[in-house]
C-alpha cells in the first residue's frame, strides 16, 4: 500500500459575511494559501491529531497573520476521528493569544444559501516563437504582457449590455446584476408593447434572482472560447518556429450575493492570473519532453458538493501522460485534504465545458421524479448514468438481454465519474459480455453470440474480469422481503453511490434510489427498467414507467439477488482507503461555533456540503 502523507497543518478558507463583521463561513481547507480558491478568503488554520502545542499552533498562526496588524484567526484542530472532538480555536493577531469556542451542527443550505455561482468564459491569445537556449525567458515575458494586460480587463454579462471593469461608474452588489438582464431568448421576437415587454422582462429577472441562476460573464478581448474542452493537439518544436495558441479557459466560483461588483472584478482578474501562471510553468515542464512536441496544458474545474463545497480550478500539464496525470491529481489530493478513495480529479469530473457523448443514451432519466413520501429524503445513485434498454445498439435482445443492459448502465455509472478510462474502457457489448464470461470459465465457447440471458452471478463476473470492479450478492427468498433490505441500500448509496442489479427467475432491473419514510414505516424503490422497447424518448420513458418509484418490485419470483458493487478494490491511486482525521477536514465540519470573546460574541459558520 502507498503511503499516504497529509499536511498536519495548514489553512481554512471561506469568507466574511458580507455586512456582518463577526460573522464568517469556512468552506474547506488547503495545505497553503497558495491554493486559496477564487473568491474566498483565508480564515486560519487546521490542525491533524495531537502533535501541536500551544507554542507552536501560536507560531504557525503568527506567520500567516504577518502581513495584519489586527484581528482574529479561526484555530481548528481535529483530535481523533470524530466531528465532536474538534476543538475550535480563535488566534488574536495582536496579542498572540489564543481563546477557546464552542460549536453546533448547522445544516449546509444556510452556507450556500448566501452564495451564488458565477462562471467565467476567456480566451487568451499566446504568440512567441521557439528558441531553445531562451525559450524560458520568451514564455515568462509573454505571460507578464498577458497577466499586466488583466488590468485593464473587462468582463460583459451575458444577456446585458453591463460589463464589469476597474473603471465600471456603477458599484452594484452582486445580487443586483440581475436586474441588469434584459436579453431573453423568449422575447427575442415577440412583438409587443414596450411597457408591457418591460413589465415582462422585470418579472423574468425577479425570477433569475428568486432562482439564483448562475451569473455568466465572458472576458471581452475579440477571442472565441470553444464550446467543447477537447484539447489542442501539440505543437512540434524546431528553432524559429512560431507558436500562436488560444488558451481557452471557463472557469467557477461561489461569491457572495451581497459583495459588490467591485469584488467580483478583483476575483476574475485574481483568477485568470493565477491560472496564466500555473498555465505557463506547465508549458515550460512540457517543453522539456525529449519526443521534441509541446503538449499544450488544459484547464478544467472540479466541484463535488459531496466531497468540498467549493469550485477548485486546475491546469493540467499534459492528460496523456499517465505517470504525470496521476502524479498531478495526487497532489491535489493532498494539497486539499481530499480523500483519495474517489476519483475526484479525473476529467471525467470536471464541470462547465460540454461534454457530447459518443454513446446517445439518455443520461439520469430519474431526474424529476417524485416518491410521494411526506418524510424522509430519498437516497440515489449518486452522478450520471446512461440508461440502456432493449433494441438499443442496433441489438434485438427483446425477451433476453435485460441483465446485459443493466450491466451496461453499471459499467456507465463508472465511466462517468471516472473510474474508468472510457477510450479504452468502453461499454461493452452483447458479445464481448460473453466472451467475458468464457474466458472467466463460466460458459462453453458456444455462448458467445447466442441470445440467452444472465443474471447476477454472470454480471458480478464480468464486473470483475473486465474492469477489476469487486461486487457482492445478496439473496432474499421473495420480492415482499425486499423491503426488509431498504437500510441497507439506502446505506449503499449514501457510501458508494452506485447503481445496483437485481434479479430473480430470467428478469433484470436496476434500483437507482430508496426513499424510506420513518414516520409511516413505507419505502419505496427508484427503478431503472431495462425491458422498454421504444425510442430514447425522455417523456415517454417517464410516462410509460420504465423509470420509476415504487412501492415493491414487479418481480415475483422466489429466488431474488442483489449484486452490490463496492469499491474496495478499485481505489484509483492503489492505496489504502483513508482513516483518522484526514477524513474530517475535507469538506470541513458540519457545525457552528460561537467564538465568545473578551470584547462580544463572534459567530463562525462551518459546513459539510
Amino acid at each position: 500500500m502507498t503511503t499516504v502523507n497529509f499536511a498536519k497543518s495548514g489553512i481554512v478558507f471561506g469568507f466574511n459575511t458580507a455586512g456582518q463583521p463577526n460573522e464568517s463561513y469556512v468552506l474547506g481547507c488547503a495545505a497553503s494559501e497558495d491554493d486559496l480558491p477564487a473568491g474566498t478568503t483565508m480564515l486560519g488554520a487546521f490542525f491533524l491529531g495531537e502533535g501541536h502545542d500551544e507554542a507552536s499552533i501560536i507560531e504557525h498562526c503568527a506567520a500567516l497573520a504577518k502581513s495584519k496588524k489586527s484581528g482574529k484567526l479561526l484555530v481548528l484542530q481535529a483530535l481523533s476521528e470524530t466531528p465532536e472532538t474538534v476543538k475550535a480555536q480563535t488566534y488574536d493577531i495582536k496579542s498572540k493569544k489564543l481563546a477557546e469556542c464552542s460549536s453546533e451542527i448547522v445544516d449546509s443550505q444556510e452556507v450556500m444559501g448566501s452564495l451564488v455561482d458565477v462562471s467565467l468564459d476567456a480566451a487568451l491569445r499566446l504568440k512567441v516563437s521557439y528558441y531553445s537556449e531562451k525559450f524560458t525567458e520568451t514564455v515568462a515575458a509573454a505571460f507578464g504582457e498577458l497577466k499586466e494586460s488583466l488590468g485593464d480587463a473587462s468582463f460583459q454579462l451575458s444577456g446585458s449590455e453591463l460589463a464589469l471593469s476597474s473603471e465600471s461608474a456603477d458599484e452594484l452588489a452582486v445580487e443586483d446584476l440581475y436586474s441588469q438582464i434584459e436579453q431573453f431568448d423568449e422575447l427575442a421576437d415577440v412583438q409587443i408593447p414596450a411597457n408591457m415587454k418591460k413589465k415582462m422582462i422585470e418579472k423574468m429577472q425577479r425570477k433569475l434572482k428568486s432562482d439564483k441562476e448562475a451569473l455568466k460573464f465572458t472576458l471581452n478581448n475579440g477571442e472565441t472560447v470553444p464550446e467543447t474542452d477537447d484539447g489542442q493537439a501539440p505543437i512540434e518544436l524546431s528553432e524559429g518556429r512560431s507558436i500562436d495558441l488560444v488558451i481557452p479557459i471557463r472557469v467557477h466560483l461561489f461569491v457572495q450575493l451581497a459583495n459588490q461588483t467591485s469584488f467580483l472584478f478583483k476575483a476574475f482578474t485574481s483568477l485568470l492570473s493565477k491560472v496564466l501562471s500555473h498555465f505557463e510553468r506547465a508549458l515550460l515542464a512540457n517543453a522539456t519532453d525529449s519526443s521534441g512536441a509541446l503538449a499544450i496544458p488544459q484547464v478544467f474545474t472540479f466541484f463535488e458538493p459531496t466531497t468540498f463545497c467549493h469550485p477548485i480550478v486546475v491546469v493540467y500539464g499534459n492528460t496523456a501522460d499517465q505517470e504525470a496525470f496521476r502524479s498531478a491529481r495526487e497532489a491535489l489530493h493532498l494539497r486539499y485534504i481530499i480523500s483519495l478513495d474517489r476519483p475526484t480529479f479525473k476529467t471525467a469530473n470536471r464541470i462547465g465545458w460540454g461534454r457530447p457523448t459518443k454513446d446517445s443514451s439518455l443520461a439520469n432519466v430519474h431526474l424529476g421524479l417524485s416518491s410521494g413520501l411526506k418524510h424522509g429524503q430519498p437516497v440515489t445513485v449518486s452522478g450520471r448514468y446512461l440508461y440502456f434498454h432493449y433494441n438499443q445498439q442496433g441489438v434485438s435482445d427483446s425477451g433476453w438481454g435485460c441483465a446485459y443492459r443493466s450491466l451496461q448502465t453499471i459499467v456507465s455509472w463508472f465511466q462517468l465519474q471516472g473510474y474508468l478510462d472510457s477510450s479504452v474502457d468502453r461499454v461493452p457489448s452483447h458479445r464481448a459480455i460473453q466472451q467475458a464470461l468464457v474466458d472467466v470459465g463460466d460458459k462453453p465457447a458456444s455462448f458467445v453470440g447466442s441470445s440467452k440471458w444472465i443474471g447476477s452471478q454472470e454480471v458480478c463476473y464480468v464486473l470483475s474480469q473486465l474492469y477489476q470492479i469487486e461486487s457482492k450478492i445478496i439473496f432474499v427468498s421473495s420480492g415482499a422481503e425486499l423491503a426488509n433490505k431498504g437500510r441497507e441500500l439506502m446505506a449503499h448509496f449514501a457510501r458508494h453511490g452506485t447503481p445496483i442489479m437485481i434479479g430473480g427467475g430470467v428478469l433484470a432491473h436496476t434500483i437507482i434510489g430508496v426513499h424510506f419514510d420513518e414516520t409511516t414505516g413505507d419505502i419505496k424503490f427508484l427503478i431503472l427498467d431495462p425491458h422498454f422497447t421504444g425510442d430514447d424518448d425522455l417523456s415517454v420513458i417517464q410516462k410509460k414507467v420504465c423509470v420509476s418509484i415504487i412501492a415493491s418490485l414487479i418481480i415475483n419470483s422466489a429466488n431474488l439477488s442483489f449484486l452490490v458493487i463496492i469499491f474496495s478494490g478499485l481505489v484509483w491511486l492503489e492505496t489504502s482507503l483513508l482513516l483518522g482525521q484526514e477524513r474530517l477536514l475535507q469538506p470541513l465540519f458540519t457545525a457552528k461555533a460561537n467564538y465568545i470573546l473578551n470584547e462580544g460574541f463572534f459567530i463562525i459558520k462551518k459546513n459539510l456540503c
